[in-house]
C-alpha cells in the first residue's frame, strides 16, 4: 500500500484482565484490515492497559473507529481513539538506560525524571513497579527508564549525576550510555542580541503560576524587574528567588514589581511558589519567545555540555517601558543586593 494512502490511529483499551482479552482485540484489528505498527501492554493492579498504533487505508481506519467502541462495550472495555500521523524518528545521538531499586516513598520517580529533564533528555520509556513490604523490609520500588538526547552526551556527566542521586536516595542503580556519532548533526548556533539600557522592552503576555495571563503593559507607569532564570526548583534559581522574596519590602519601597521568567510550565511554577512561599509573579515562557525577544536565549556550556537555554540576566524596566538597567554580572546569592544597590544609588 502506498505510504501516501496510509492513515494512523492510536487506540487505548482499558479493562479488567482476563484470559483471551488481548487476542480478541488484536483479532478485531486484523479483521478490519489494520496493521499494528507499535504497541504496549501493562498490568496495573487488576486492570490491563493495551496501547496500539494502527495503520491502514482510510476505509480500514474508518471501519475500526466505527466498530471498536461496540466491541469494547461487549468486552466491558474503555476505548479511547485518536487519529495521528506518521512521523519520522528524529536523530538521537545519545541513549541512556537506567535501572533503579529503592525503598518506595513519594516523589522518587519524579526525582529521576527531573534528572533527565535537567539534562535536556527525552524520556522514551518508563516502567515502575512496587514490591510489597516483606517483614522488616519496606516496600521496594523498581524503576527502568530509557531516555534519548538530541545532542551528543558526555556520558560521565549524566553518570555522575545519576550515581549522586542514587547515593542521596540510598538506591541501587545502574546506568548505560551509548553515543551514536553517525547521527550527530552540526548545531545551529543561536546568536544572542541582549537588550541594552535605553531599548524599548518587548511587550509580552505570558501565563503565571496560576495560569492567568500577565501582560507587561499591566505595569505601565511602574518600574518592573524582569529577571530570567534557567529552571525552577533548582538550587541556584531557588537561592535567587528566595533572595528576592526576603527583600520584597525594600524593592516595593522603590516602586519595583518583580516578574520571574523561565521555560517551566505553570504547574511547576505553582509548586515552586508554594514550596518557597514566593511573594511575586512567575511567568511561563515555554517556547522561549520572550527570552529570545530580550536576547537571553542562546548557547550555554555546562560541565562540558553545549546546549541552548536561558541566560541568567535581569532587566529593570522603567515607567515608560524602556530598559533602564541590565544586570548580567551577579551571583544568585547576591542578585537582590546588586539590584537594591542600584536603586539606592550605591
Amino acid at each position: 500500500m502506498p505510504s501516501s494512502q496510509e492513515h494512523y490511529l492510536v487506540i487505548t483499551a482499558l479493562g479488567v484482565d482476563r484470559p483471551g482479552i488481548v487476542n480478541a482485540i488484536t483479532r478485531h484489528v486484523s479483521s478490519c484490515g489494520c496493521n499494528i505498527e507499535d504497541s504496549r501492554l501493562a498490568m496495573l493492579g487488576k486492570e490491563f492497559t493495551f496501547i496500539m498504533l494502527l495503520s491502514g487505508s482510510w476505509n480500514a481506519i474508518n471501519l475500526i473507529e466505527s466498530t471498536l467502541p461496540l466491541k469494547g462495550a461487549e468486552m466491558d472495555l474503555l476505548i479511547v481513539m485518536k487519529r495521528t500521523e506518521s512521523q519520522a524518528r528524529l536523530p538521537m545521538p545519545s541513549t541512556v538506560w537506567v535501572k533503579v531499586d529503592v525503598a518506595d516513598s513519594p516523589h522518587i520517580i519524579e526525582r529521576f525524571t527531573d534528572l533527565f529533564d535537567s539534562h535536556q533528555m527525552n524520556i522514551a520509556e518508563l516502567v515502575s513497579k512496587t514490591q510489597s513490604a516483606e517483614g522488616d523490609k519496606p516496600p521496594q520500588l523498581y524503576i527502568q527508564i530509557t531516555a534519548h538526547s538530541p545532542a551528543m552526551l558526555d556520558g560521565s556527566i549524566i553518570e555522575s549525576a545519576f550515581h549522586q542521586l542514587c547515593t542521596e536516595l540510598h538506591a541501587q542503580g545502574s546506568i548505560s550510555v551509548v553515543n551514536y556519532p553517525q547521527h550527530e548533526e552540526k548545531r545551529r548556533r543561536v546568536v544572542m542580541n541582549t537588550l541594552k539600557a535605553g531599548d524599548i522592552a518587548p511587550k509580552f503576555s505570558l501565563p503565571d503560576q496560576d495560569g492567568e495571563q500577565v501582560n507587561l503593559t499591566d505595569f505601565q507607569g511602574q518600574k518592573v524587574l524582569v529577571y530570567f532564570y534557567p529552571k525552577a526548583m533548582t538550587p541556584g534559581c531557588t537561592v535567587q528567588a528566595c533572595g528576592l522574596r526576603d527583600n520584597m519590602d525594600d524593592l516595593k519601597k522603590y516602586g519595583v514589581e518583580v516578574l520571574g521568567i523561565s521555560t517551566d510550565k505553570p504547574e511547576k511554577l505553582s509548586l515552586f511558589t508554594e514550596k518557597e512561599l514566593l511573594n511575586f509573579t512567575l511567568l511561563s515562557d515555554e517556547n522561549h519567545e520572550v527570552a529570545g525577544g530580550f536576547g537571553v536565549w542562546g548557547e550555554k556550556t555546562f560541565m562540558g555540555k553545549t546546549y541552548d537555554g536561558i541566560h541568567r540576566i535581569s532587566f529593570l524596566i522603567d515607567e515608560d517601558g524602556k530598559v533602564e538597567k541590565v544586570f548580567d554580572d551577579f551571583k544568585t546569592s547576591n542578585h537582590h543586593d546588586i539590584v537594591l544597590n542600584y536603586l539606592k544609588g550605591i
